[in-house]
């Protein structure tokens, strides 16, 4: 893979990313009532995750053989997880409200 083709994978990646925390904040702030703190939410998930993931990932990249697929595994994973979490979050939401939240 060429290198200028590997940076146009990088900003499409990281430009899903910044969509994907905008969507979550949106879905959260129906479910707790107000976008501030569905923002909150959602930065910490997200930065608390990128911090979690390097610092695992750290010890257990020197024996990756090829890292550029291992990290198109990644993105293909993490892919998925968005285009699940619709369903995810009508299931969770419904779930507090029927049985978490007071009424």
């Amino acid at each position: 893979m060429t290198i200028p083709l590997l940076y146009l994978v990088f900003f499409f990646s990281g430009a899903a990313g910044l969509f994907y925390e905008s969507v979550w904040t949106r879905y959260l702030g129906l479910l707790v009532g107000h976008d501030a703190h569905a923002q909150v939410i959602v930065l910490v998930i997200f930065l608390g995750g990128m911090s979690i993931g390097a610092a695992l990932v750290a010890r257990r990249t020197v024996g990756i053989a090829n890292p550029l697929r291992t990290y198109a595994i990644v993105e293909a994973v993490a892919g998925v997880a968005g285009l699940l979490f619709h369903d995810l979050f009508v299931t969770a939401s419904g779930f507090a409200y029927g049985s978490l939240f007071p009424a």
